[in-house]
């Protein structure tokens, strides 16, 4: 006991060395290649280590074991509830089981197969601005969330493939203009604030949009700038905002105090 024990932990010294060293190795490789500031030396008292990266690849590891030690243990007691049942339905879908097709369409799938019916029947070009059926039907039948969760399959039916590639390009110009204020900010706590926002605006479109094409669960995440609400509007257009202070404030200063003339 005694010696697997002293096992782990030398295991845990050897991971908390090994990141806090690789941590370095990123900041050094930010500062002289990224973002052309030169060389300084990161480290803690003058050595090539960052222990920050080491104790946050520690609590990482942890909360993965923790993760897969708790899904193994709960899963069975929810394995007939609500939110488990739509990851069942799913995944039966993407396998292609009919033995739960029922489910799969009038049960908890019945919002995406409709959803992948609107965005099908739109076609190349859609069938114009109002004139869904899916979408615009007031029949217990027809898409539901049509305002907010499933809005990308309203764009899908009325606007068809060309409006769907036409909103994914514009919200990816966001996306990418986000990172492009990262890669010129005048600080890294500005950078990691701006590419953070890059990454949860990209994780948002891409579950919705996964949502609306029946490859992942409803967890009535909203499509940015695009769906109904009003928590998620405000939110995305007070991320823009901080990401155009990012902007302004890695401006020359001349530059700077002419833009607010």
């Amino acid at each position: 006991m005694k010696e697997a024990l002293l096992t782990k932990m030398q295991k845990a010294v050897i991971y908390f060395v090994l990141y806090s060293v690789i941590g370095w190795c990123y900041e050094v490789f930010l500062e002289v290649v990224v973002y052309r500031w030169g060389f300084s030396n990161r480290g803690v008292l003058l050595g090539p280590y960052c222990p920050v990266y080491g104790v946050g690849a520690l609590v990482f590891l942890l909360a993965i074991v923790v993760c897969v030690i708790g899904a193994v243990l709960i899963w069975p007691h929810i394995s007939d509830k609500y939110f488990a049942r739509r990851i069942t339905v799913v995944i039966d879908h993407i396998m292609g089981n009919t033995e739960t097709i029922s489910e799969q369409t009038q049960g908890q799938g019945f919002q995406q197969t409709r959803s992948i019916l609107a965005i099908g029947s739109g076609g190349l070009f859609g069938m114009g601005y109002l004139k869904g059926i899916q979408t615009q039907s007031l029949s217990e039948s027809a898409l539901p969330a049509r305002h907010t969760d499933e809005i990308f399959a309203v764009c899908g039916e009325e606007f068809g493939l060309i409006g769907c590639i036409v909103l994914l390009l514009l919200l990816g110009a966001i996306i990418a203009r986000c990172i492009w204020v990262a890669r010129r900010a005048c600080s890294p706590q500005s950078a990691f604030i701006a590419m953070g926002y890059a990454g949860m605006l990209l994780a948002q479109v891409g579950v919705n949009v996964g949502m609306c094409l029946y490859v992942f669960p409803v967890v009535g995440l909203t499509l940015p700038f695009i769906s109904y609400g009003g928590t998620s509007i405000v939110t995305m257009f007070a991320a823009m905002g901080i990401i155009s202070s990012i902007k302004m404030r890695s401006l020359p200063s001349w530059l700077r105090d002419r833009s607010r003339i």
